[in-house]
């Protein structure tokens, strides 16, 4: 054999044995469903996308589904946003915002192609949150600069970025009906703003300040230090309430209007996403756990999960589903909200021993690797893993 041959054969074989691996060791960061429930999507650290046909996974007895993937960014992917109208999708990476039509999505990748997104986005750093204002048109990102950008969804234009946060971003949300947005951060604080008069500030929350302190201002030398961090919210469909979860061991549900801290409700770990579902608070964390809370603050259920740290969940109506996702290659999906009723994969890959086994087997090539240099490390600069 030509050495040139061989030189290449070997770099395409070691770069596809690297690639396998991180498959193998990916992090799936987030999950949603399509507006009709029929597909399950996917974000991963390995910048790919995961699409999974839900009829096919209910109806298999072994947990198979009909799954494709494609390759969204070449880093990793924090957070997934279908619009209202379920008509685009929006995937935020450690480094750009892209955006692709759902129904491009699905016919090329029936048709075997790769999708390709219509618009991109530029905040300069990772993107930790979305949300969409539908009235509006504007597509709001919580990034790792401190800002929540806001881009007219339409032109890809940014018309503001809303500062006033110590810290980098995590989340946010927008209350269509009072035309507000809610941020969290870093800096221990959740922030919102008032979408009618130019997103001026309308209140702070101090999830972490004793009873009757929420709206005051912690010194700076506080909100700087990453020790107390919200990495979490939800509204409630009402707007009445807003519940928050982080670096404490509790969630915190705030009465919006008042600002004010009703009940703290104790998890064994850090908070890592939060809902509301079916009337009922539910949240993921840093441990194998879903935790089920009536509005009121009660425990209602802790469920097991197979997952030992959980980043996101998505809830479906119908097919009633509840899927959550994390520091694994799979998905626990729950039906009965009891019990989980099967393991879903999102990662196509094989164990790193398998693909290595193979390369070397096939004399294609002789690895020689530290075992360092096969992980993927969650960790990328501001984006908080437990």
């Amino acid at each position: 054999m030509d050495a040139g041959v061989f030189a290449s054969s070997a770099a395409e074989c070691a770069a596809r044995c690297r690639a396998e691996a991180a498959e193998a060791e990916a992090i799936v960061f987030d999950v949603l469903h399509s507006v009709d429930g029929a597909h399950l999507i996917s974000g991963a650290s390995t910048g790919r996308v995961a699409v999974v046909d839900v009829g096919t996974m209910l109806r298999s007895k072994g947990g198979a589904a009909t799954t494709r993937w494609f390759r969204a960014h070449e880093s990793c992917i924090y957070k997934l946003l279908l619009v209202p109208d379920g008509s685009v999708l929006v995937t935020g990476s450690a480094t750009e915002i892209r955006l692709w039509r759902w129904a491009d999505v699905l016919a090329r990748l029936s048709s075997g192609e790769a999708p390709t997104h219509f618009l991109q986005l530029d905040p300069g750093c990772e993107t930790n949150g979305l949300a969409y204002d539908a009235q509006g048109g504007c597509l709001l990102a919580a990034t790792g600069d401190g800002l929540c950008h806001v881009y007219d969804a339409a032109r890809g234009q940014e018309t503001a970025a809303l500062s006033g946060h110590a810290n980098y971003l995590h989340s946010v949300a927008v209350l269509p009906e009072s035309r507000r947005v809610a941020t969290a951060s870093e800096d221990g604080t959740v922030r919102l703003w008032d979408m009618r008069s130019g997103y001026a500030a309308a209140g702070v929350l101090e999830p972490f300040s004793d009873p009757g302190s929420a709206g005051r201002e912690r010194t700076a030398a506080r909100r700087t230090v990453s020790t107390e961090w919200v990495s979490c919210l939800a509204c409630d469909p009402t707007e009445n309430w807003l519940v928050c979860g982080g670096s404490a061991h509790y969630l915190n549900i705030f009465h919006i209007a008042s600002l004010k801290s009703m009940k703290k409700m104790p998890t064994a770990s850090q908070t890592q996403a939060v809902s509301f579902v079916e009337g009922m608070i539910v949240s993921v964390g840093a441990e194998q756990g879903v935790y089920h809370h009536s509005i009121g603050g009660a425990l209602v259920a802790r469920v097991p999960s197979s997952c030992p740290s959980n980043y996101g969940m998505s809830f479906c109506a119908k097919p009633r589903l509840l899927v959550t996702c994390g520091a694994s290659t799979s998905a626990d999906v729950f039906t009965d909200f009891t019990a989980p009723r099967r393991l879903l994969s999102l990662c196509a890959a094989r164990s790193w021993a398998k693909c290595r086994a193979e390369l070397v087997g096939r004399g294609l090539v002789t690895i020689h690797c530290n075992p360092l240099e096969r992980r993927i490390s969650p960790s990328i600069h501001h984006h908080r893993c437990g």
